[in-house]
């Protein structure tokens, strides 16, 4: 629970730099980052006004240091970098279903999805469901939203809403009828909020749309009996 976001930021890194040296610095610089910065959303997230939600920083410290990181080595960027690698034609939607799962950890890549899905299963056979239906969700709602097919086949649109599906479905709420519900309707909401930022800028937001998107809603659900945290 104390080393995700630092594994996470590595492979923000070598997405942006690729394997030149300083992808390596920076990646430890990251990590390094990742504990104070966890610690200031614990604490800020503790503070009276949301203590009684029960708000979890989940990745938010890996998306602070992550752009950050990629902000100050703007100029070591390398064009093509495995975060838009390519492995092949094929259907959008059918493809998108494994590249939203591996883009989590910011590769484009089906085989590396169909693998961390089966992870996902070996692990605890909701959460699998629950990332399939997200990334189902998500790939669905953003063809209708009119993403870009080429955005839907690399994951790009709909990596976040697999973590909202499985952070509202079975992660921070118990598994019931009405938390699976819950987590569609957030992974619809997360593919909105992934277009709005995709739009209105070209700087990475890593899993901002899934983390905003997961706070917002768990706040609502505070209120709704049906739905009982974890």
């Amino acid at each position: 629970m104390q080393g995700f976001n630092g594994c996470l930021v590595g492979a923000a890194v070598y997405a942006a730099l690729g394997g030149q040296a300083w992808s390596y610095v920076l990646t430890v610089v990251g990590a390094l980052l990742c504990a104070p910065v966890t610690a200031f959303f614990g604490w800020l997230l503790a503070l009276p006004a949301l203590r009684g939600f029960n708000l979890p920083s989940t990745t938010a410290p890996f998306c602070t240091v992550a752009s950050i990181l990629y902000a100050v080595s703007w100029n070591l960027h390398v064009e093509g970098s495995t975060k838009h690698v390519t492995d092949g034609a094929g259907d959008a939607l059918a493809r998108s279903v494994l590249a939203n799962v591996s883009e989590v950890v910011l590769v484009n890549s089906a085989l590396s999805g169909l693998l961390i899905l089966i992870g996902l299963f070996i692990a605890s056979w909701r959460v699998g469901l629950a990332a399939v239906m997200g990334s189902v969700i998500g790939s669905a709602s953003a063809l209708a939203l009119g993403e870009s097919t080429n955005t839907i086949e690399e994951g790009l649109a709909g990596y976040a809403g697999v973590l909202t599906a499985i952070a509202l479905a079975v992660v921070f709420h118990h598994s019931s009828v009405a938390s699976w519900c819950y987590a569609a309707v957030g992974t619809v909401i997360t593919a909105v909020v992934t277009l709005l930022m995709n739009d209105a800028t070209s700087f990475p937001h890593y899993t901002w749309p899934y983390i905003l998107t997961t706070w917002v809603l768990l706040v609502v659900g505070s209120r709704i009996p049906a739905l009982s945290r974890t």
